[in-house]
């Protein structure tokens, strides 16, 4: 599959994800979205906002969309 250099690939989880609280924004200008899984662990940061550290322990699921 050909991707244009102006189509940009995001990985998302949480409130991003498409039907999340922060994601509505974003809705009109997602060009497609698929499962998407990244070798890492999740934790909170001033327990509100999680976050992500890539490491090879564990897995995150989330979404990749792409965007123009």
């Amino acid at each position: 599959m050909h991707i244009s250099k102006d189509v940009f690939r995001v990985f998302v989880y949480g409130t991003l994800k498409v039907g999340g609280r922060l994601a509505e924004p974003f809705d009109s200008l997602r060009l497609s979205v698929k499962k998407g899984t990244i070798k890492g662990s999740m934790f909170n940061v001033c327990g509100a906002y999680p976050a992500v550290l890539v490491d090879t322990e564990d897995n995150v699921h989330g979404e990749v969309h792409e965007y123009k």
